[in-house]
């Protein structure tokens, strides 16, 4: 392979790296959104439940409650410090594993993204289910996430 081939491929796994620390701080963040609203509706939840046990004992967390914890990942093994000094064949295999992560975490995001609507939708339900047995918890909880929320996942 020629040189400036070379170069280019290693050109292209620097922004490639780029982008995926970009999308890894995305998804972070989206989870600890994610977290947010489902620790919010654990409370909304225990508050109707406590004032109304058995119309609200069906109502409970979503499944995926328990959101994996992204600070362990990193993006050690991809990093491109002395890539220009690499050797071709080895900038090949880097080049792969990134596009390789990069489409699993592009996944991740739109499923996280996915959920968050979903839940941001579900959460302003539950504050105004909520409103009438505890209006200031509603409120605080309106204030806190559900307004955030709602505006960053659902009305954009």
């Amino acid at each position: 392979m020629r040189d400036e081939d070379c170069r280019s491929l290693a050109q292209e796994l620097k922004e490639l790296t780029e982008r995926l620390k970009d999308m890894m701080s995305q998804l972070m963040e989206a989870t600890s959104d994610l977290r947010s609203i489902l620790a919010a509706e654990r409370e909304l939840l225990s508050c109707l439940r406590l004032h109304s046990p058995d119309y609200f004992s069906q109502l409970s967390l979503p499944e995926y409650a328990e959101v994996e914890d992204l600070s362990n990942e990193s993006l050690e093994h991809i990093e491109s410090d002395n890539i220009n000094e690499m050797d071709c064949d080895i900038i090949k295999r880097r080049l792969l594993a990134v596009r390789s992560r990069e489409a699993s975490l592009a996944f991740r995001l739109t499923e996280v993204s996915l959920s968050l609507r979903t839940e941001a939708i579900r959460l302003s339900g539950l504050i105004a289910l909520c409103r009438h047995f505890e209006p200031e918890l509603s409120e605080d909880v309106y204030k806190k996430i559900g307004e955030l929320v709602i505006d960053k996942y659902v009305l954009t």
